[in-house]
């Protein structure tokens, strides 16, 4: 117990000054800085013994008496007798038969030679002239004539009879197990429960702080919002030594709060001394976020390009656009585009976004197809608004593609 004494005095002056959260109200200052302490305990278990009544089985012997089962062999000759059945004997034989056989006789083509004759006629004036026909052969066709007559040939017919067969079968001897009750009384071990004075150990919880964190927090911080900004900074430090930030934005005009964190520990034996910086920067949201603000509009489609106008782009570094087209169910493109595959313009205080698609191998018929477009922002800094603002904008429309 004497060294558990300093221990237990460091937790009474750490629980009396320490703050393990602190909030900041920023309204354009430039720095601020800030401490944080907290601790790590642990719950310890260490063995006690204490009193108890403890119970053990104390065994005796009783007589008990009772009716138990018992077998004994009984037997008895059964006498021999005339095992009669009914068999089929199988008996087979050859019959002829006779089958019905056609076919085609004589038929096919007969011819004749025609000798050749003298042909006279006479002319309207009397005269008569003649001419000499030369033989030719005459070709007739003659249909077949159908003989048919019975062919013999044997099958095998078997056929079942039934008879009765009888066997002797011997008389035999029969022995069987028959059971029957029977009074026995025997010595049978019983238990009884007896209660005695005893001592257990036990697990008593206790707590002891396994580390210390103390935090040195400096803040910087950036205005680039039109006006002053206006925000609530919450810092917490919890126990296990990580530092986290929310952020809650009290600006006119809306900001969007983005943030860098570095952090550094250094252990000093039972404390771990924790240096933390942010760096914040307080942006226009309505300017910076433009790109997604307004609706995707104004699409224009041909066999050959995609254009479509969005909000205003201040850094066109800071958006990734992606764009899907279909027609009926095969998709056509699906990519997000790199930087240098698209053309940005200024449009009427927007910005036009140009995609030439000869650039991707694509065939685009003149037919009604379905673009989606997808711009999101992209940050390399932590966004530390909460709730955390919609960084996307989707739009997909039903067009089509125009004659280039």
């Amino acid at each position: 117990m004497v060294k558990m004494i300093p221990l237990l005095m460091l937790l009474t002056c750490f629980s009396v000054n320490a703050e393990s959260s602190k909030t900041v109200l920023y309204e354009g200052q430039q720095f601020e800085s800030l401490e944080l302490k907290n601790k790590k305990v642990e719950t310890r278990y260490r063995e006690e013994e204490v009193d108890d009544t403890c119970t053990r089985q104390i065994p005796y012997t009783v007589n008990e008496c009772g009716y138990e089962t018992r077998y004994r062999t009984e037997c008895r000759t059964v006498p021999g007798y005339q095992d009669c059945r009914t068999v089929q004997d199988r008996t087979c034989r050859n019959v002829t038969r006779y089958r019905r056989e056609c076919r085609n006789v004589g038929g096919g083509q007969t011819c004749r030679t025609v000798p050749g004759r003298r042909q006279c006629r006479t002319l309207p004036n009397g005269t008569q002239r003649c001419r000499q026909l030369p033989s030719h052969r005459v070709c007739t066709d003659k249909p077949p004539r159908r003989e048919c007559r019975d062919v013999p040939y044997t099958d095998r017919v078997c056929t079942t009879t039934p008879r009765r067969q009888c066997d002797w079968i011997p008389s035999r001897r029969v022995c069987e197990d028959v059971p029957y009750q029977e009074h026995v009384c025997r010595d049978v071990t019983r238990y009884r429960t007896e209660e005695y004075a005893c001592r257990r150990t036990i697990q008593v919880p206790y707590q002891v702080v396994a580390k210390l964190f103390d935090g040195k927090i400096d803040v910087q911080f950036k205005e680039s919002n039109l006006g002053v900004s206006k925000a609530n900074l919450n810092f917490e430090l919890d126990s296990e030594g990580k530092v986290s930030l929310k952020v809650e934005d009290l600006s006119e005009n809306a900001a969007l709060i983005l943030g860098k964190k570095k952090v550094e520990a250094e252990d000093q034996g039972d404390t771990l001394a924790i240096n933390a910086l942010y760096k914040i920067n307080f942006l226009d949201m309505n300017k910076i976020l433009a790109p997604i603000k307004k609706q995707i509009g104004e699409f224009y489609l041909n066999e050959t390009y995609l254009s479509f106008v969005m909000g205003k782009v201040l850094k066109p570094e800071g958006i990734k656009v992606s764009v899907n087209i279909t027609r009926k169910d095969k998709t056509i493109l699906s990519k997000t585009l790199e930087a240098n595959e698209y053309k940005l313009r200024d449009h009427e205080g927007n910005t036009k976004l140009s995609l030439d698609l000869k650039q991707f191998d694509i065939d685009l018929r003149r037919r009604e197809h379905s673009v989606t477009v997808d711009v999101e922002m992209k940050f390399n800094d932590l966004i530390l608004n909460s709730p955390s603002p919609l960084l996307k904008n989707t739009r997909t429309v039903k067009i089509k593609a125009v004659k280039d």
